[in-house]
């Protein structure tokens, strides 16, 4: 009996194992491109992240570039550790001729998917206008704008402790 107890306890093991195989996606994804680990959960056929994940978009158009870059981790399908987003622009055009340059960063803490320790938001631009003259396009020298940040801390999904805003 204690050979059909430790091979059912082997049986078992081998199949709860096989039920959660690991696999990579690596594609198109939103508007960018993303490569994340998952697997399949065997009760329900759901796609579970779970491991590294990143995430990249690029749009490119007459000489304005924006970028979305996005890395972080899951566990069992959860944000799980250090998220970091960052949103940068070069020339994206706002209103009246007006041309923003710049960058946003976040970096979000989770534990088993809940915000858990320190979140930071901070961006910095710059602007600058262009505009058409008799002698063509002209652009006027780049003026900062004034910087923004935000740091707060998180436990178990309550905010908790200081909070900075500048």
């Amino acid at each position: 009996t204690g050979y059909l107890v430790l091979l059912g306890m082997l049986f078992l093991s081998i199949a709860a194992s096989a039920q959660n195989v690991r696999k990579i996606y690596k594609g198109d994804f939103c508007d960018g491109k993303a490569t994340y680990a998952y697997y399949v959960d065997a009760k329900t056929g759901d796609e579970v992240r779970d491991g590294a994940f990143n995430y990249t978009e690029l749009i490119s158009k007459n000489g304005s570039v924006y970028s979305v870059s996005i890395k972080g981790s899951y566990k069992e399908g959860f944000k799980d550790g250090i998220w970091n987003y960052t949103i940068t622009h070069k020339d994206i055009p706002l209103e009246g001729g007006y041309y923003q340059t710049g960058s946003i960063v976040m970096v979000q803490s989770f534990k088993d998917g809940m915000p858990n320790g320190k979140w930071s938001y901070s961006e910095n631009f710059k602007g600058r206008n262009r505009r058409y003259t008799r002698n063509g396009w002209y652009w006027s020298p780049f003026e900062v704008e004034k910087p923004l940040s935000a740091v707060l801390n998180y436990q178990n999904g309550i905010v908790s402790g200081e909070f900075r805003l500048n």
